[in-house]
C-alpha cells in the first residue's frame, strides 16, 4: 500500500483518479482555445482543484483527529517550521501572515486561534503583529502597510 491509500478510503481514492483524469484532459484541451473558450475552460479546472482540495481535507481532518492534542500541537510546530524555513531565502518571513493562509489553517483546526498564540509565542513571532496581517488579503493596501511598516 503507498502513501495516499493509507489516508483516502477507496471510493475516494476514485474520486481523486476520476477528477485528476479531468484535469489532465481540460489542461491539454485548454492549448489552442480561444479568449472565452480558455477562461471557461480554467474555470472548470479550478472547481475540480477545489474538489480534489476538499478531498484532501477531509482525510486530513480524519486522520488529525485521531491525534492527542499534544501531537496535534507537535504537528503544527512541525507545520509552522517548514513554513519559517521556506522564507529563508530572503524573503520577509511575517509574509507568510495572510488571511487566505489563516483560512487554510482554521479549516484544518477551528480552534486554530488558541494554538496561533502559542505557535507564535514558541517561535518567537509577535502574535498581534501576525494576526493584524492575517486580517488582509495578501497584497491588499492595508497588508503590505503593514508590511513595510514593520519590516526592521
Amino acid at each position: 500500500m503507498n502513501k495516499i491509500e493509507e489516508y483516502f478510503n477507496p471510493e475516494e481514492l476514485e474520486q481523486i483518479k476520476v477528477i485528476t483524469a479531468k484535469i489532465n484532459a481540460l489542461t491539454t484541451d485548454l492549448e489552442g482555445k480561444e479568449e472565452e473558450a480558455a477562461i471557461a475552460v480554467a474555470q472548470e479546472i479550478t472547481v475540480l482543484k477545489e474538489q480534489l482540495e476538499t478531498l484532501r481535507l477531509k482525510a486530513f481532518r480524519r486522520e488529525y483527529d485521531k491525534l492527542t492534542e499534544e501531537d496535534q500541537y507537535k504537528w503544527w510546530l512541525n507545520e509552522f517550521e517548514n513554513q519559517i524555513k521556506s522564507r529563508t531565502g530572503g524573503e520577509y518571513l511575517y509574509k507568510m501572515f495572510t488571511k487566505e493562509q489563516y483560512s487554510y489553517w482554521v479549516s484544518l483546526d477551528p480552534d486554530f486561534d488558541d494554538l496561533f498564540l502559542q505557535l507564535c509565542l514558541d517561535f518567537d513571532l509577535e502574535y498581534e503583529f501576525a494576526f493584524s496581517l492575517c486580517e488582509h488579503k495578501k497584497g491588499s493596501e492595508m497588508w503590505e502597510h503593514l508590511i513595510e511598516i514593520n519590516k526592521d
